[in-house]
This record gives C-alpha cells, structure tokens and sequence, in this order.
C-alpha cells in the first residue's frame, strides 16, 4: 500500500521532507490551495493542509503528531503591498496570489474584523497595476518584488495578527486521512519527527546552501527557518481556536480567487 502525502514547495515546508523518500509514502508537489482541493476530492491521504482546509476537512482528517507552522513574529512569506495604509483600503481592489488558501482568510480577518474595511474586490493577481493592493505568499514573497514608489506599504500579516490578539498564527497542521491504517500513521508521525530532529539539530546545514540564491543568502534561510515552529505547543492550538472563532464570523463568499 501507498499514501500520496502533499509536498508543499515553500522553502518553511522543506525541514519536514528530508526522511520521506520511502515505497510507502508518494510525494504530490502541490500549492496549498491546490493541495486543499485534492484533499477534498479523494485524491490525498495526508498532506501539510493550509489551516482553512484542516478545519473544513476535519471529520475526514486528523493532525499528525501536532506537528504544523507556526510563527509569534513577521514570517516575511505572507505579505501584503498596498498603495495606502491598511486602514484606508475600503472600497479597493486586492490583487491575491492563487496559491492561498489560510493568508487570504487572515488578510479579511485582520481587514474586515481588526481594520473595519471591505474592499470593493479581491481579483486574481494577473498584474499589479490594476490593484491598490496586493498579496504574496510563500517563496514569492520572500523574493520581496520590487514593487517601487507604487506600493510604499508592506504589512506582514504574522506580525499584524500578533499585534491584535497577541497569539502566534499557525499556518498550516499536518493530517491524515482518518480512515489510513494505524500503522502507516505512525510511519508517517515517525518520519516527520526523524527529519524536524535532524534538520533543526544542525541548524538546517543540508537545507541552506541548496535553497539560497540571489536574493537569499545561507544565511538568511537558516534565519527564516529558525523563526518557525514546527511542533506545536499550546498557544499555537489557542490560536487556532481565535482563527477559526473569526473565520466564522466572516461573511461566506464564493471562492475569492479562480
């Protein structure tokens, strides 16, 4: 037997991958708003869900160890560039990555419930012109696009979140299809943890000179990993409560972005 277990690729995801290359476990490359919707269709047994599909999927799955992301602090790979102050986005249009899944829910969070405001539109992000503000996730982000003089304002949303509730935000949990057989959970656990220890234990030495480039040095990936949390501790599962308490308060819409 296989499962097929979702590969994030995001650099923050790399530090649990490195003991999964094994017959049992079938590693899918998918974004997480893709990976989401092949949870939700059958097509994945676990996967490191974004924090919106973990609570839409969760009488199908179940987490993994309470393993998952978490940051108390600016994560730099979920940022907002707007034209104006955050407060004075009303009425305007937001240009949204459409590999979100959680950031863009915690984007109307902290603008709808924090800020008070409703933008007029959240539109694919085709072109940076026609927005007042826009949203990158993931390595995206971390490249910090030059978007010049047009977008002087930089919110990054972990940190805007830890200023308002003061909590951690957990981006995504890892889970796994209830219905997997016990043994192949606890492979999977066993794994995960194998390759955290060793990862974390060396400071992320296999991982930082393969995923520096240009625009990130060694160095700067060891200080970009060593912000998360991987294995969650208590105030990471209140945060999740105080997310999911504000993601239902929103206003259901069709999905945001096609």
């Amino acid at each position: 037997m296989t499962i097929r277990v979702g590969q994030i690729p995001y650099l923050n995801s790399i530090p649990f991958y490195s003991d999964l290359s094994c017959p049992e476990f079938e590693l899918v490359s998918l974004v997480p708003r893709v990976m989401g919707e092949c949870a939700r269709e059958g097509q994945l047994d676990a996967g490191l869900l974004s924090l919106v599909d973990c609570l839409k999927l969760w009488d199908e799955f179940e987490p993994v160890g309470g393993m998952g992301l978490s940051i108390k602090g600016r994560v730099g790979s979920v940022a907002l560039y707007s034209r104006v102050p955050m407060a004075e986005l009303h009425g305007k249009v937001i240009g949204i990555t459409a590999e979100t899944a959680t950031s863009v829910n915690l984007l109307r969070i902290l603008l709808e419930k924090k800020e008070k405001v409703v933008p007029l539109e959240y539109s694919a992000l085709d072109t940076v012109d026609t927005c007042d503000a826009f949203l990158l996730i993931g390595d995206q982000a971390l490249q910090k696009p030059e978007a010049g003089m047009a977008f002087p304002y930089y919110f990054d949303l972990a940190w805007e979140w830890l200023q308002w509730k003061n909590l951690p935000f957990v981006f995504a949990l890892w889970m796994v299809r209830r219905d997997v057989d016990t043994l192949y959970k606890a492979k999977l656990a066993e794994k995960l943890e194998k390759s955290l220890k060793m990862n974390i234990g060396e400071q992320f030495e296999s991982i930082k000179n393969e995923a520096a480039s240009d625009t990130m040095s060694a160095d700067d990936v060891v200080q970009y990993l060593g912000r998360f949390r991987y294995l969650l501790e208590p105030e990471d599962w209140t945060a999740v409560h105080a997310f999911q308490q504000a993601y239902q308060t929103l206003e259901i819409k069709e999905e945001l972005v096609k």
